[in-house]
């Protein structure tokens, strides 16, 4: 009997091997995905440096940027570059690697914000339309160009304005207000100025082939409206010379959504950049761009390996069930792995997922909300011990209730926040959803999955859910 359960003690040991060993390999795998492309990108040479910025605006407000600044000497021409509406900078940062390796001081800007401390109200969504959100937005535009031109780095009669999106329309109206820039760069910008008679100066108007919101039909007539001309796709009409040089571009191969990543688009404002600031851009020009397919593997290795993680503590749980301490720091080691995957994929391409230490107050909130609705999950929980297999309905109640509260009482129901809210809300739940799936399958248990919740909750819904 005693050798009979000795040896089923080594069978479980041996099981127990077996699923660590399993663990690993996949924890390895996952992260040499993540890592690979990281150490690529970091062996290549840049030019150029960039940097995160923060613009101070009157009333209270502030705008975001990626600064890409040449390791050249000055002064430098610059590109004025803003973000689609509601897409982060980080988007964009193709543009800026290639603008500044061509000599350009660039900004890619994301839209202002407001910088009062909650739990102000905020009114103008409601009552104004939107021209009034384009006449702020321009004077917040104008007001940043002018603490550019202010460096002493930078070239004040070369400046090119660009966008994407929204942050076209706003570079048709800069342009309006500052006849002297040296050109603009319109990608799928559908709202110009009603009733002006011309652009005057080197216009550069792309879609994609694939874009539905506006498609080449609809950039021709834009073309016509703001040149007062009718432009042939792909031609040049005009002279840089005389900056009155324009063009209607169209990259077949690109959507709506992927301009902001598209070789060609991002290779045409390049030269039209270069064309209008008065340099050569007739030879070839080395466009380098991680594609989203790069970002979306590199996303799925890193949870790969955060699930090798996930079972390769939820195989160790058992030894610290009586040991607070470890089993407190089991969930907090998994979220910093969690951390770190969102942190070198997500974070890189898509939207900036870095702490707003200007956001005190919104961490602050969504800590209170979380730990309270926590604390009343976990109590409740305890009345139905039974029910172990029905415990992971606690998790999805926590993330539910918290994000919606935490919406809610930010937005304060101003409708415009409230859609944008609630659709990033809502992504971030379905993610967490399947997150705290994988943590429950490991083993994991409710309290130790509630720890990691409240710290994903509190790091990640600030940031998708930003005071306006």
């Amino acid at each position: 009997m005693i050798k009979k359960s000795f040896l089923l003690s080594m069978d479980a040991d041996s099981n127990i091997s077996r699923k660590q060993i399993i663990a690993v390999f996949i924890l390895l795998a996952g992260l040499s995905g993540l890592i690979y492309p990281i150490l690529a990108d970091q062996n290549q040479a840049h030019n150029f440096k960039s940097e995160q910025v923060l613009f101070e605006l009157s009333q209270n407000r502030t705008m975001e940027g990626l600064l890409y600044i040449p390791d050249s000497e000055g002064p430098f021409p610059v590109v004025y570059f803003g973000a689609g509406s509601g897409a982060d900078p980080i988007q964009y940062s193709h543009y800026g690697d290639d603008f500044a390796r061509q000599g350009f001081l660039t900004l890619i800007h994301g839209p202002s914000r407001s910088s009062t401390s909650f739990p102000s109200k905020v009114h103008w969504e409601i009552v104004h339309g939107d021209e009034f959100l384009f006449n702020r937005s321009l004077r917040e535009d104008i007001n940043v160009l002018s603490q550019l031109e202010s460096r002493h780095d930078t070239d004040s009669d070369r400046i090119v304005v660009g966008g994407h999106s929204g942050g076209a329309n706003g570079a048709y109206r800069i342009a309006l207000e500052k006849p002297d820039v040296s050109g603009v760069i319109a990608i799928a910008g559908r709202f110009p100025p009603e009733n002006i008679d011309e652009l005057e100066t080197n216009l550069l108007l792309a879609t994609g082939g694939k874009d539905t919101l506006v498609p080449p039909e609809k950039l021709e007539d834009i073309a016509f409206n703001v040149t007062g001309k009718h432009l042939n796709r792909n031609e040049v009409a005009g002279d840089f010379k005389d900056n009155n040089a324009t063009k209607i571009f169209v990259s077949e191969s690109s959507g709506h959504l992927t301009e902001a990543f598209d070789d060609k688009l991002i290779e045409e404002s390049v030269r039209w950049a270069l064309y209008s600031a008065g340099n050569d851009a007739s030879g070839n020009i080395n466009i380098e761009t991680k594609s989203s397919r790069t970002v979306l593997l590199q996303f799925l290795s890193g949870i790969v390996m955060f699930m090798g993680a996930v079972w390769l503590s939820g195989s160790y749980s058992y030894k610290f069930n009586n040991k607070r301490l470890f089993r407190f720091l089991i969930p907090v080691i998994v979220f910093v792995i969690f951390y770190i995957v969102l942190l070198s994929t997500i974070s890189r391409q898509f939207i900036q997922l870095e702490p707003a230490g200007c956001q005190w107050f919104q961490y602050l909130l969504i800590g209170v909300i979380a730990s309270t609705i926590g604390v009343a999950a976990t109590k409740l929980s305890n009345v139905f011990k039974t029910l172990n297999k029905k415990e992971f309905a606690f998790d999805l109640f926590f993330l539910l209730i918290t994000c919606v509260s935490f919406v809610l009482i930010s937005t304060q129901f101003v409708i415009f926040q409230l859609v944008t809210s609630v659709v990033l809300g809502s992504l971030l739940f379905l993610f967490l959803s399947f997150i705290s799936l994988l943590l429950w399958k490991s083993g994991m248990d409710l309290r130790q999955r509630l720890i990691f919740n409240i710290l994903a909750v509190v790091w990640l819904l600030p940031v998708l859910v930003p005071p306006y």
